[in-house]
């Protein structure tokens, strides 16, 4: 009876040095992914539930969640409505926009260029180059399905004259890490 409560003991010791300082004593140990999921969520399990950890504690007892939960994590996504996965989407969309609104501001280093400026001209049919960018913008943003799919369900409507404005919007909206 002593044994069985030394390894219980030792058990959730080495569950709780795991999630507290990112140990790797299980891995060697070979335990089943499975087992060794529920022992892990487990022992992550009071420092997740505890309102006084501090934030690092809590995020770690988070990741580890994650690495063993995964398919409850991503039901507990579902039933709130999908805010981790509509946290991926901003910050991939701000990602992609970022990107996008730094080619705009490139345009004008390639418009610099009167064969490559006299050529865009004659492919977008308008020698305004506000409206030449605005163009190329939106020829950039072609390339760009996920951005583009992005934006027509969140800003539908959006018109080429906006665009740059809501590439800045979007690339401001990124959630930090």
């Amino acid at each position: 009876m002593l044994r069985f409560l030394l390894g219980i003991a030792f058990g959730a010791a080495i569950s709780f040095g795991y999630v507290k300082w990112g140990g790797s004593f299980f891995d060697m140990m070979g335990l089943p992914d499975r087992l060794r999921g529920n022992i892990f969520a487990s022992a992550s399990e009071g420092p997740l539930y505890e309102l006084q950890q501090d934030a690092d504690t809590r995020r770690r007892a988070l990741e580890v969640f994650f690495d063993n939960q995964a398919e409850m994590a991503a039901r507990i996504d579902a039933e709130a409505g999908h805010p981790f996965l509509t946290v991926l989407h901003v910050r991939r969309a701000a990602r992609e926009a970022g990107h996008l609104h730094a080619q705009w501001q490139a345009f004008d280093v390639a418009l610099d260029q009167p064969a490559l400026r006299q050529a865009l001209e004659r492919r977008h049919a308008t020698m305004d180059t506000v409206a030449l960018k605005r163009k190329m913008l939106v020829e950039a943003l072609a390339k760009q399905p996920f951005l583009q799919d992005w934006i027509a369900r969140h800003h539908p409507g959006t018109a080429e004259e906006g665009l740059v404005e809501l590439l800045a919007q979007i690339t401001r909206r990124r959630v930090r890490s």
